[in-house]
């Protein structure tokens, strides 16, 4: 008799240290800002992704034309670009890589009966004039899927949401189960065309209130690496302190949404505390590019590791931009470079000490010269190995 009381005491405990623990992370909120109404075009912004300070490309969901559309934050359509041979069946999220190749995800899965699950890499769509461009495709399935659909219970393969970090691509699942779990599960793809069995890395707990406010839509990373957001209609998690590029490992923060319910399906990070928004239009009043502030915090002398062996010191760099590394990886050439993959800085590393490189175990960029924005570091080692990481010049 002692043993069950104790037991349900200690279960008695839980729930309340739950519920709690709950409501503390539910209890803080984002206020919701409305930049300007998206595109006409843009009736379904199922993705954004920032091209610079400016510029941003979205695409429609699912029965879209094969297109991206380039615009600016007062909603004026600047591009639209045909991909030719790319179908939309279910297009979820666009993201880029350190170059600015672009990433459409086709692997929209609302019944979780797909087999022809893909995403398309075009490149950088800034470096050409042309109003279409032909994609590669990267096939996949996923290793715990094998009924086609599953049970209801298990339906947790449809995809709205990846990032791009370095070789790989990131996907989090939205959770469609019945009965609710309120579960993401983190896969990892390689960045290569042709057809993969992604990897299960882990999953995540959201919550199970409902799909609207616990079920991933978008994820994003900030420039420099060191946070991830995922959203979902209502609320946002923010990942920091996370390694081995196990994002759910790290610290973990929620906030929610002050403004009324809306589809929301795109985020992008503006600078490391700042990100736009964007909603799908199906009421009026909706369609709308949005931007949110993330606590402020001071990130003047932040480390952001990169989880190779090296890390940059500060983000946002000012004068210089400090490279600290281990003495066992021989980085052989630094390449800085734009948002639109230009290379704004080029040097050696060698024996011999440089005006803007010391050929020490830590190395230093003088970035005094180089513009406000966002940068790709591009670092290549005496393998051939190529590490990259994005900072902030400010």
């Amino acid at each position: 008799m002692g043993l069950h009381f104790f037991k349900f005491m200690n279960r008695i405990f839980f729930l309340i240290a739950f519920f709690l623990m709950s409501n503390f992370l539910q209890a803080q909120t984002i206020n919701v800002q409305t930049i300007c109404s998206l595109p006409a075009i843009l009736s379904e912004s199922s993705g954004v992704e920032m091209s610079n300070v400016n510029k941003l490309w979205s695409h429609n969901d699912s029965g879209g034309n094969p297109e991206l559309y380039a615009f600016d934050t007062l909603g004026n359509l600047l591009k639209t670009l045909q991909i030719n041979n790319a179908t939309n069946i279910d297009w979820e999220e666009i993201r880029q890589n350190s170059v600015g190749d672009l990433f459409i995800d086709n692997m929209g899965n609302n019944n979780n009966d797909r087999t022809d699950l893909r995403i398309y890499k075009i490149t950088n769509p800034n470096l050409t004039s042309s109003s279409s461009t032909s994609a590669t495709t990267i096939k996949f399935t996923y290793p715990d899927q094998f009924y086609f659909p599953p049970a209801k219970s298990q339906y947790n393969f449809d995809c709205e949401a990846f990032v791009a970090y370095a070789d790989s691509l990131y996907l989090f699942s939205k959770d469609r189960s019945t009965p609710y779990k309120g579960y993401t599960k983190l896969y990892r793809l390689p960045t290569q065309a042709g057809s993969h069995v992604a990897t299960l890395l882990d999953s995540f707990y959201t919550g199970n209130t409902s799909i609207s406010a616990n079920s991933i839509t978008s994820a994003a990373l900030s420039p420099n690496g060191s946070q991830l957001i995922l959203i979902s209609d209502e609320a946002c998690w923010l990942f920091t302190n996370f390694n081995q590029r196990n994002f759910f490992k790290g610290n973990v923060q929620k906030f929610d949404f002050n403004c009324s319910l809306t589809h929301k399906e795109g985020v992008v990070f503006i600078n490391e505390n700042e990100l736009y928004l964007t909603d799908e239009k199906q009421n009026p009043g909706e369609g709308n590019l949005y931007r949110i502030t993330l606590p402020t915090k001071n990130t003047s002398a932040e480390s952001i590791e990169n989880r190779d062996g090296w890390s940059v010191y500060p983000n946002p760099a000012n004068e210089e931009l400090k490279i600290l590394k281990s003495e066992d990886l021989k980085i052989k050439e630094i390449q800085v470079l734009n948002i639109i993959g230009q290379v704004v800085f080029n040097q050696q590393v060698n024996n011999s000490t440089t005006q803007s490189i010391s050929t020490s175990s830590n190395l230093i960029i003088n970035t005094s010269l180089i513009p406000r924005g966002i940068y790709f570091l591009k670092a290549t080692d005496d393998k051939g190995y190529i590490h990259t990481t994005k900072f902030v010049k400010q």
